[in-house]
């Protein structure tokens, strides 16, 4: 309900409260916008759609870009994308990631210390070789804002690609987890602490 907040449910929780669907976060918001004038920039188009209305057409036949966890991007979750990087819940609602497969040196699991914040930058296969999917999710709404941000800066997006490597001059599938340094509910900075390609 609205008049007690917006909180995240442990999975399997059972809520008596009508479902709003409508809500977008401030961060989805601003990234949005950031990845608007980016396109705009580059002279590209784009359409705009809930994830609940992506169709398996859209999927098949398009690059897609995803703001938010799989958990609020049905369409997402739906996709045969297996992902290394997984934001979870633990039993008080919190939010974490967990490594799915970790390499060498690498924790299962990252968690906030409450002043800081984990995002995913993914660059996933699309169903199409010639398509791929871009997923951008933190354990916030700070997070998947900074992870757009960090993507568009030319510093960080040719640091992405470097790492990445080509693949018939299409890069590689990546999934990067940033720390984000959060003050005031803003993303001041973020950094790569772990890089998987596929």
């Amino acid at each position: 309900p609205l008049k007690d907040g917006l909180r995240l449910l442990p999975p399997g929780t059972v809520s008596d409260a009508p479902e709003d669907d409508t809500y977008t976060g401030t961060g989805e918001a601003q990234a949005i916008y950031t990845l608007t004038r980016f396109f705009d920039r580059a002279n590209r188009d784009f359409v705009l759609k809930r994830s609940r209305l992506v169709t398996w057409d859209d999927a098949k036949s398009r690059n897609l870009v995803f703001l938010g966890a799989a958990t609020q991007n049905t369409a997402l979750a739906e996709l045969p994308t297996a992902t290394q990087f997984v934001i979870r819940l633990d039993e008080n609602a919190h939010g974490y990631v967990s490594n799915e497969h970790p390499l060498a040196g690498e924790p299962h699991e990252y968690a906030t210390d409450g002043t800081d914040e984990y995002a995913i930058v993914a660059l996933l296969p699309g169903l199409e070789s010639s398509t791929r999917i871009l997923a951008f999710t933190g354990l916030t709404t700070v997070g998947t804002q900074s992870a757009v941000e960090f993507a568009l800066d030319p510093m960080h997006r040719a640091d992405l690609a470097k790492r990445a490597g080509l693949d018939h001059n299409l890069a590689r599938p990546f999934e990067a987890l940033l720390r984000v340094h959060v003050r005031r509910n803003v993303g001041l900075n973020a950094e790569i602490v772990a890089f998987h390609t596929r």
